[in-house]
């Protein structure tokens, strides 16, 4: 985590020393550079603290320190942080001290004590220097590395001299060429390098760069060309595995930034195969003769000129019902396309490849139904076609039953209550069923051709993506993916599918095909009850703690009655038992009128119907502007208003009016409740919402919140101290609705 930054920016230090008065010292000297940007800590638990959430470019740290000193804080950063530079600067001059802390891989050791510019001066340049031979290894590391990455990554196999002819570079490819690893080459000389490839010490290509040699030129012989200083050859090699070898060379020079030559580099290439490849295509007329009499597809050729059939294989013979020996010569519309002369593909309609059903015309008369290819070619300088063809007779029979099939599959997609579809490589609809419109609403033109992440919601998208390459890459059947759909109104569904993969004739997956079922409801009805249940258990929780803690209460102060008897005080603890039994009577009948809370279906209210339920005391005018709007909730939904107006009046200091609005929006239905008392502090806006929190019971907007969580709605305080409360209430779409008037009685 902690690398020594490469910018021009400060140096970041982290300074450790038990001495806050040197520590804020170090920090005014250093900083005052402006090549230093001083982080300080005043142990060495606190330094490693800050190194897990820090970066730092150099750690200064004092020795003897309480816990840990500053040779243990070395050795912990040595094995944490790697090289991170490190200066023990203490007032300790002990040389044991000294050799421990290099030892252990200080940078640098400064005792304290002399004059603070002077001592401070040599902080800086200490600190300066290390950093800058750290950054110098860590610069020389990297592009030592990634040369020989890119050495490394070369296909050809590569190895490099120097001047002395001693092995400086050997890379993956020549270690599996040769079955020799760099380790065991890098460094060797006197030639070495040649025993892998001729069994022997001899010069090879690459030192010719450094000098000609007549002996080595003679060994390539006229196989050598050059091209400036670069020296190329294609040659044999018989030592180099189990059999000869063809290779192709290629050296040239090393220079150094001066432009001399310090070295010399080889990159070898086996070039068997495209020798063997070469001897293959001299083979290649007698093997393709022997296909073109083995196939069982008939062959022509015929003169694109004359259209006479000039050769032809047995398999044609025997489609046709004639001897080879009768055929040839003979105009080619006599046996294939017999009604089609002048019309033909290539000479006539200018086609560059004919692939269509025709029909042959046997020696007995028969008419076979074929699937013809045609394509021009040029043998010896003539213009020639070449025409295959296969008896079509049975992928006729085929296709009707696959076309009776494929309408069953048709009939079932169609009719099925859940959707078909499928999804290329991408992701992309290719095909969805056309009951996708009766659950969704899209057509289904709308959809086909659109990326699935245009319909499926933003949280859900990663996890279906992962789903689907899944079964690309298995090419297995996945079940039960649950996500939500946007369905044409705005409005969520919830899906669950089963997916598998298309493959191609060849085995690789080409898309993906799934059955998608809507099961909206039930996931509503398996929410709601998870909720209820946590309703449940967190009230009966929040009630038996609280009745408890009175009963303690009372307890505690019928002791204290007892001790005093007949005694003036004992009235005042009894006031205070009577308060705790009138507040657990309280708890219990809130308990009595929550335990409702998540266990009945969510229902449709008016929020006008609501607040015409509300008990205002006359000196508290409530306006309401919230229309014909109804929403679904559960069925205590009228507790949450009365828990907001309990607070206006209780905690809101000379309230006078109440605003209710509801404004639709496009994608939400927001409700205000607005009073012009004192509003809430800003520290506390957020608790209030907690269990227990407030001078009553502490439970009147955490259990609104709650009600409101069940179907998704939100509330939340943002109002501005000093003018009053504000709670906005957000209800998510699908889960309100705009009335008719006349459903409300209303003209």
């Amino acid at each position: 985590m902690n690398q020594v930054s490469q910018t021009t920016e400060p140096l970041s230090v982290l300074y450790v020393d038990d001495e806050p008065d040197l520590l804020a010292l170090a920090k005014i000297f250093l900083e005052r550079t402006g090549k230093f940007r001083i982080d300080t800590a005043v142990s060495s638990t606190q330094a490693q603290e800050k190194l897990q959430s820090g970066t730092y470019d150099a750690i200064l740290s004092d020795y003897q320190m309480p816990g840990m000193n500053g040779i243990d804080l070395l050795k912990f950063v040595r094995e944490r942080y790697g090289n991170i530079p490190f200066i023990l600067f203490t007032g300790r001059g002990r040389e044991e001290i000294v050799i421990q802390a290099l030892d252990n891989g200080a940078d640098f050791y400064i005792q304290k004590g002399g004059e603070p510019r002077s001592q401070f001066a040599e902080l800086q340049n200490k600190l300066e220097r290390a950093v800058a031979e750290k950054r110098a290894v860590l610069a020389k590391d990297e592009s030592d590395h990634r040369i020989s990455g890119i050495i490394n990554f070369l296909p050809d196999a590569t190895f490099a001299i120097d001047r002395s002819g001693t092995v400086i570079v050997w890379n993956k490819a020549i270690e599996e060429m040769t079955g020799v690893t760099g380790r065991e080459m890098i460094g060797r000389s006197d030639y070495e390098y040649a025993i892998p490839f001729y069994g022997e010490r001899r010069k090879l290509l690459i030192d010719l760069v450094f000098s000609p040699d007549d002996q080595a030129e003679a060994f390539y012989g006229n196989l050598i060309r050059k091209k400036g200083d670069v020296i190329f050859t294609e040659i044999e090699i018989k030592n180099l595995g189990d059999t000869p070898r063809w290779i192709w060379a290629k050296a040239g020079p090393l220079y150094d930034s001066d432009g001399n030559i310090v070295g010399a580099i080889e990159s070898i290439r086996d070039i068997s195969d495209k020798k063997r490849a070469e001897e293959v295509l001299i083979e290649s007329r007698d093997y393709l003769n022997q296909i073109f009499s083995s196939v069982k597809e008939g062959i022509v050729i015929v003169d694109a000129e004359t259209h006479t059939i000039v050769d032809l294989n047995p398999a044609a013979a025997e489609l046709i019902g004639e001897n080879k020996e009768e055929i040839v010569g003979k105009i080619c519309h006599q046996y294939i396309c017999p009604a089609e002369e002048g019309r033909c593909p290539i000479t006539d309609l200018h086609q560059t490849v004919d692939n269509s059903e025709r029909v042959l015309l046997t020696a007995d008369g028969r008419k076979v139904p074929i699937i013809k290819y045609v394509i021009p070619f040029q043998l010896q300088g003539k213009k020639r076609l070449i025409e295959t063809f296969f008896d079509n007779t049975q992928r006729i029979s085929d296709l009707e039953a696959l076309s009776q099939s494929e309408e069953k599959f048709r009939s079932y997609v169609e009719n099925a209550n859940d959707i078909v579809y499928e999804l290329d490589r991408d992701g992309v609809l290719t095909y969805v069923s056309p009951n996708w419109t009766d659950i969704l609403g899209h057509r289904v033109d709308e959809v086909i051709g659109r990326h699935f992440d245009q319909f499926v919601h933003p949280d859900d998208v990663a996890r279906c993506d992962e789903h689907i390459t899944s079964i690309i890459k298995s090419g297995t059947r996945q079940a039960d993916i649950e996500y939500r759909v946007r369905h044409q109104d705005g409005s969520w569904r919830w899906h669950i599918s089963n997916n598998g993969p298309i493959r191609k004739e060849n085995g690789v997956v080409k898309s993906v095909i799934g059955i998608g079922r809507d099961v909206t409801d039930q996931k509503n009805m398996k929410d709601a009850l998870k909720q209820a249940n946590r309703q449940l258990s967190l009230l009966s929780g929040i009630t038996r703690h609280d009745i408890l803690n009175k009963i303690s209460v009372i307890t505690g102060l019928l002791v204290l009655v007892r001790e005093l008897a007949e005694n003036p005080e004992a009235e005042g603890y009894i006031t205070r038992i009577n308060d705790s039994i009138a507040t657990i009577r309280t708890q219990i009948e809130f308990t009595r009128v929550y335990e409702d809370l998540g266990t009945q279906e969510p229902q449709w209210q008016v929020l006008d119907d609501i607040l015409k339920t509300l008990k205002v005391p006359d000196i508290i005018t409530l306006t309401s502007e919230t229309g014909n709007i109804s929403v679904l909730a559960d069925p205590m939904l009228k507790k949450v208003f009365f828990n907001l107006l309990d607070d206006s009046i209780k905690h809101g200091v000379n309230v006078h009016t109440i605003w209710v609005k509801a404004e639709p929006r496009e994608d939400a239905l927001t409700i205000t409740w607005e009073d012009d008392g004192g509003g809430i502090p800003a520290d506390v806006k957020q608790k209030i919402f907690d269990r227990g929190y407030g001078t009553h019971t502490g439970f009147g907007l955490f259990l609104s919140r709650e009600i409101l969580t069940i179907t998704g709605i939100t509330i939340e305080e943002n109002g501005v101290t000093g003018e009053g409360a504000r709670f906005e209430i957000t209800v998510p779409k699908g889960m309100w609705r705009i009335d008719s008037p006349l459903l409300h009685g209303q003209d």
